[in-house]
């Protein structure tokens, strides 16, 4: 039980790192394409 809890945990940990490094790169790929237009 105590490893299944740590797998878990593994998963959520994963997870978290996963959608974080996804919101960087939109965040990058919004300020580049913003950084083109000339800005107001």
């Amino acid at each position: 039980q105590a490893t299944r809890n740590n797998i878990i945990a593994a998963i959520e940990l994963a997870a978290c790192v996963v959608s974080g490094i996804g919101a960087l790169a939109l965040f990058a790929i919004r300020y580049r394409t913003s950084k083109i237009d000339p800005l107001v």
